[in-house]
């Protein structure tokens, strides 16, 4: 499509596939516009642990330590607005991404 000259970036042809895109850019390509949403408005991606033994949800009813309570203890900030995409059981530990973006968690949970 940027060889065909379709892709124009806020008003100007792009002329290479690599392009910096940012906050607040507009997108074109033939009749169809992307406005991305200005930097306030993007959502936040952690990178989280799981460690064995931990339990990924908000309250646990037999008084398990939780992800939530581990990242809210180190800080973490608007921890209670973070969604886990997928889960790990009681036993696993690995890496598991969070966001505050509900919409985006279930788009990369989807097969």
């Amino acid at each position: 499509m940027v060889a065909s000259k379709f892709v124009y970036l806020n008003g100007q042809r792009v002329s290479h596939p690599s392009v910096k895109v940012g906050p607040g850019d507009r997108i074109s390509i033939r009749d169809w516009t992307l406005h991305l949403p200005s930097e306030s408005k993007l959502p936040q991606l952690f990178l989280a642990h799981k460690l064995p033994g931990e339990v990924v949800t908000r309250k646990d009813p037999e008084g398990r330590q939780t992800l939530f309570d581990r990242l809210q203890a180190m800080g973490l900030p608007e921890s209670s607005n973070l969604k886990t995409v997928g889960r790990l059981d009681i036993r696993s530990e690995g890496l598991l991404l969070l966001t505050d973006d509900g919409e985006l968690a279930r788009y990369l949970e989807h097969p």
